[in-house]
């Protein structure tokens, strides 16, 4: 029994030698293919050097033209308290020399805009105004008004006037007591029918001077301006004080 045990043993072991010996055999051809390979590779290299570049030249299909729609540039800012940004000619007092505004409403926008705002909706347009600062007095406003103005077909002293009576040109920007807001003083509701986006930000912002002076000539222009500056004043504040010191106020601007 030993003998048999001991002669499976070394029939075992020889079966294992000769496994490795193949594998080592099969190896070793392995190894020395790897030279031929690569001659092979670097024949089929040169043939491909060799040949002409346009059989390798890929024809493209012929590019379409893209139309981009270009952005209008936003005008110059002004400071008419600096007299370093004004232009050659420019007078702060006499608004002929202002440059011209890049947008106003078009006839179709002002269509658009004398209707009411939908739910949830804000109308816009994008005026390329730059935003005025609070408390820096009515030359600096001056441009907006002006743009505003002629948006909506208004003389742009009664919003220069509306601004001075409502929050003195910005300078008084705190909630009034009947919950009004902002530059030129609308309470939430009549902001959500009326207020806009005039500065193309995409936000309708009461404490934007562009957004609400363009908000406030709107609101006039749908109640009766400019054929009944009178009672479109009264619509904005139901008070005949209030429209007598609007068009007081109005007339100290040229």
């Amino acid at each position: 029994m030993t003998r048999l045990t001991a002669s499976l043993a070394g029939a075992e072991f020889k079966l294992a030698l000769a496994s490795a010996d193949t594998r080592c055999c099969t190896a070793m051809r392995h190894l020395t293919a790897i030279p031929r390979l690569a001659t092979w590779f670097a024949a089929i290299a040169a043939t491909f050097a060799a040949a002409p570049a346009v059989a390798h030249a890929r024809v493209s299909r012929p590019s379409k033209a893209r139309h981009h729609r270009r952005s209008p540039s936003r005008p110059a800012l002004i400071n008419p308290n600096d007299p370093s940004t004004w232009p050659a000619g420019f007078n702060p007092n006499d608004p002929s020399t202002y440059p011209p505004i890049t947008h106003t409403a078009t006839p179709s926008e002002l269509r658009r805009l004398l209707a009411p705002n939908p739910a949830h909706h804000y109308a816009s347009m994008n005026s390329l105004l730059d935003p005025a600062f609070p408390c820096r007095g009515a030359r600096q406003l001056r441009p907006i008004f002006i743009a505003a103005a002629q948006s909506f077909q208004l003389r742009w002293q009664i919003l220069a006037g509306i601004a001075e009576i409502e929050t003195r040109d910005g300078c008084d920007l705190t909630t009034s007591s009947a919950g009004a807001v902002g530059w030129t003083q609308f309470v939430p509701a009549t902001w959500h029918e009326w207020g806009m986006d005039a500065d193309g930000d995409g936000i309708a912002d009461p404490n934007d001077a562009v957004d609400a002076i363009f908000s406030a000539a709107r609101y006039l222009r749908s109640s009766g301006a400019p054929g009944n500056y009178y009672r479109a004043i009264f619509a904005y504040n139901h008070a005949d004080w209030y429209v007598r010191e609007v068009l007081s106020a109005a007339g100290r601007y040229h």
